[in-house]
Order: structure tokens, then C-alpha cells, then sequence
């Protein structure tokens, strides 16, 4: 369901994003996809979801920022029912 979104903001990720965060961010919406398909995404949790990412990919030629990346992928992470177990590479200088 998530999928074009995902494609959407893979075409806006920061050209420096090191593989990590987008490998992080990848199983973040594979995780949204599981917990869609099985039903157990809390529906408050999927609209806060929502107005976040439109709020993100809102602006269709706008380059994300790292910090964007690591606020998407947590909240992802959050409604997928996932603890963060290592934090998104810290913004460079």
C-alpha cells in the first residue's frame, strides 16, 4: 500500500544518506506493509502517519535532510510496533 510513497521519498533522500539509514528506512515501510497486511496498526498511530508524511513529500521537488529521514523512519518504526535499536546516522556538519 505504502509502496509509491516509499518511491516518493526515495526520490527526495539526501544524496549523502549513508546506505544504512536507507536500508533502515526500507525495512521501515516493510514493516508498515506487515502490520497493514495483519491488520494490527493502531488507526490514530496510521493517520498521525499520514499527515507526517504529507507533510515530508508534500513538496514534490524538496530535498529531505537527514534529520526528516530519521524522524520518517522512527515514526515508521513506532507504528510498525519496532523499538529503535540504533539510532539514524546523526546529521553531518
Amino acid at each position: 500500500m505504502f509502496h509509491k510513497v516509499e518511491a516518493q521519498v526515495a526520490t527526495q533522500l539526501p544524496p549523502d544518506l549513508p546506505a544504512a539509514d536507507r536500508e533502515r528506512l526500507h525495512a521501515a515501510f516493510a514493516g508498515l506493509d506487515r502490520g497493514l497486511a495483519s491488520g494490527k496498526l493502531d488507526p490514530a498511530g496510521l493517520q498521525q502517519l499520514q499527515t507526517q508524511l504529507g507533510q515530508v513529500i508534500g513538496k514534490p521537488n524538496r530535498q529531505l535532510t537527514r534529520q526528516d529521514v530519521a524522524g520518517l523512519t522512527a515514526a515508521l518504526e513506532r507504528l510498525a510496533g519496532k523499538t529503535s535499536a540504533s539510532p539514524a546516522t546523526p546529521p553531518g556538519p
